[in-house]
């Protein structure tokens, strides 16, 4: 599984990184079964690891350039509908 390995390697190259307690414990006790599936040993959980790996992956799909242009800034929606039932009630 690529996301396991990447993280696995730069949570060897950079344990700094890693500030959760949970999240080491978890990886304390994770492994490869004899059929080479990554999972918790029995009796334990696994999912902060796999949660951890996949936002890794993610994270390594990400830009990380501002647009040169930013475009016209939007309205959110609730100032949208706050401005609308305003005017409504003005009628």
């Amino acid at each position: 599984m690529p996301a396991l390995a990447a993280f696995r390697r730069v949570s060897a190259e950079t344990p700094e990184a890693l500030r959760s307690a949970w999240l080491l414990r978890q990886m304390l006790r994770f492994e490869w079964d004899k059929h080479g599936k990554p999972q918790a040993v029995e009796g334990e959980h696994d999912d902060l690891v796999m949660a951890a790996a996949i936002c890794h992956m993610a994270r390594d799909q990400q830009s990380y350039e501002m647009p040169a242009a930013p475009g016209p800034a939007k309205r959110k929606l609730i100032d949208e509908l706050n401005a609308r039932n305003r005017h409504k009630r003005r009628t």
